[in-house]
């Protein structure tokens, strides 16, 4: 994938009630590029749960923790980076609970793999907080 600006770069505190207006931006983001609606709502849903487990598991349900949210559009894919400054998270460990236990909770990383194409973990150079970078392939009609 060539390297291309964001086309979107934000910077935010991010709490549950700003998770809207993170919806909110990816999907303008996508629908401006041309995204197909079932990859815009794809998009959307996997960065609302990634940033649900930022706010419950890295900064605690309590707290606020900035966020930057960068969009990137690159050939017939389209990304979201989200880097946080949270501890580091050990990605051996980020794993779904058993998708038959019902139960509430815990399968956020499931919609996540399900719904992206790739979705990537590391740590930044700083070597504090955590980077995901989650892809989808934009299909174009033939």
């Amino acid at each position: 994938m060539k390297k291309c600006p964001p086309l979107l770069c934000r910077k935010l505190v991010l709490t549950v009630d700003e998770l809207a207006r993170v919806r909110d931006e990816v999907r303008r983001v996508a629908t401006k590029n041309h995204c197909p609606k079932e990859v815009a709502d794809a998009l959307v849903l996997a960065v609302n749960e990634a940033c649900a487990n930022i706010i419950i598991h890295g900064y605690g349900p309590e707290k606020a923790g900035e966020i930057i949210m960068e969009i990137f559009h690159n050939d017939n894919e389209i990304s979201v980076r989200l880097t946080d400054f949270a501890p580091t998270v050990d990605c051996a460990k980020l794993q779904s609970r058993d998708i038959n236990e019902i139960r509430p909770g815990g399968l956020g990383m499931f919609f996540i793999n399900e719904l992206m194409d790739k979705v990537e973990f590391s740590a930044p150079e700083s070597g504090v907080g955590n980077i995901l970078q989650l892809t989808k392939k934009i299909k174009t009609e033939e």
